[in-house]
């Protein structure tokens, strides 16, 4: 069986909010939530690009995979 190989993803995104309102990324693989938003990717504000919003961290996406996200 052949191990399966893995690539980093950051998801990135531009826009405004209102007061209280947040941005998540939610989409088909588990790491995305499988389409739950419950269980998806919440994404911080960069004070430093502003209005930049991205993922705390990178996520892992099994390599070679099609990755459908909103």
């Amino acid at each position: 069986m052949e191990e399966q190989k893995y690539c980093l993803v950051q998801f990135k995104y531009t826009c405004s909010l209102e007061k209280d309102e947040e941005v998540r990324v939610v989409g088909s693989p588990s790491e995305l939530g499988s389409w739950d938003v419950n269980k998806s990717e919440k994404m911080l504000y960069s004070k430093l690009d502003t209005p930049l919003w991205k993922t705390k961290e990178n996520i892992k996406i099994i390599q070679n995979s099609t990755v459908d996200y909103e």
